[in-house]
């Protein structure tokens, strides 16, 4: 049966529901006692050992069962839910990326195929905090196995570094119905672009499980253009302990090669520094 894919992802914030990545993490035990189990099969039969073949039946059955998850979704189910640790951020990315670009596609209105996927940066910052038309029992988290949170809604950045400007969305989504909302969209020309500027500072979350994190650490992008208005990106909240971070380096340094190649035309890409200004207190 071809369970359907967000009612898969629901059911994988749900504590009640939830049918745990423990499932997954048995199965290694599972795939052990297996083929321990086959083992002593094996040396049974061929008489190496006696009196085992108790052993290699319990071996094998408990094996089985550790692993009947992976079994079915082998050769019963075209999507199951149950995936391991690592196929989380890989699936939370391919849903967020159709919706999201497609929106952003549209939006623009440009043809994807005609931008090149090296001037694209997506940025996803999680949210763990209330949001306005956001339902609080829509944002949601997972603890993993690696300490690390998996979490159902986002802030998601598309920076499109065009040939003469570029191009800024931001986005919340969602991942549990799979959609996004309340775009905000700017753009800067480069020539007339001041100032581009990687700095950590601190903020204050209310999360709404009440938890409350003071001072926690914030990294930012800020985009300044000689009017003063300003382009600021959060790209990452470490102390909400995300399953991946973001790494905003090839965004930082290709924007200042292009400012700079627009203002100078000379500029190598050697010379282009990275560097991250601390206004913490």
């Amino acid at each position: 049966m071809n369970i359907d894919r967000h009612e898969q992802i629901s059911s994988f914030f749900s504590e009640k529901e939830r049918p745990s990545l423990k499932n997954v993490s048995y199965a290694k035990y599972g795939y052990g006692l297996l083929f321990a189990g086959v083992i002593a099969f094996y040396l049974s039969y061929a008489g190496y050992i006696d009196d085992k073949f108790l052993f290699a039946v319990i071996f094998t059955v408990a094996g089985l069962f550790l692993i009947r998850n992976k079994f079915v979704e082998l050769f019963f189910s075209e999507d199951s839910f149950f995936f391991d640790e690592s196929e989380v951020p890989k699936r939370f990315l391919e849903d967020a990326n159709e919706v999201v670009l497609k929106r952003v596609f549209e939006i623009a209105g440009i043809d994807k195929k005609e931008v090149s996927d090296d001037v694209i940066f997506k940025i996803y910052v999680p949210l763990y905090e209330q949001y306005p038309g956001v339902d609080s029992d829509k944002i949601l988290r997972v603890l993993l196995e690696n300490g690390k949170f998996m979490y159902s809604a986002w802030q998601v950045h598309v920076i499109i570094v065009e040939s003469k400007f570029v191009s800024f969305y931001s986005c919340v989504y969602n991942w549990i119905n799979n959609i996004c909302k309340d775009f905000v969209t700017d753009e800067f020309y480069y020539y007339d672009i001041a100032a581009v500027k990687t700095v950590l500072s601190e903020e204050s979350c209310r999360c709404v499980d009440n938890i409350v994190i003071e001072n926690g650490q914030v990294k930012k992008v800020i985009i300044t253009n000689i009017s003063g208005d300003k382009i600021e990106l959060t790209v990452d909240r470490p102390f909400l302990k995300p399953y991946f971070a973001n790494d905003e380096y090839d965004l930082v340094k290709t924007l200042r090669m292009r400012v700079r190649k627009e203002r100078f035309r000379d500029v190598s890409g050697s010379d282009i520094d990275f560097e991250i200004e601390d206004t913490r207190g």
